[in-house]
């Protein structure tokens, strides 16, 4: 069950991990630096992932 739910978020972590690094790469910032800043839209992505996940859940039954 555990691994259905990280084979089914893949997708939103490949977007936080590419979000992180392209700060990165653009700002030469901290990792810290760069979370800190950009906490709004990762709570924001997670709030979306979840509401995501629960209309699915909702609707294949």
């Amino acid at each position: 069950m555990n691994k259905k739910i990280i084979i089914n978020n893949l997708g939103f972590i490949f977007i936080f991990a590419a979000m992180i690094i392209g700060e990165r790469i653009k700002t030469h910032a901290s990792w810290f630096n760069i979370v800190k800043s950009q906490f709004g839209t990762y709570v924001l992505i997670i709030l979306i992932a979840i509401v995501v996940e629960s209309l699915i859940i909702i609707f294949r039954d």
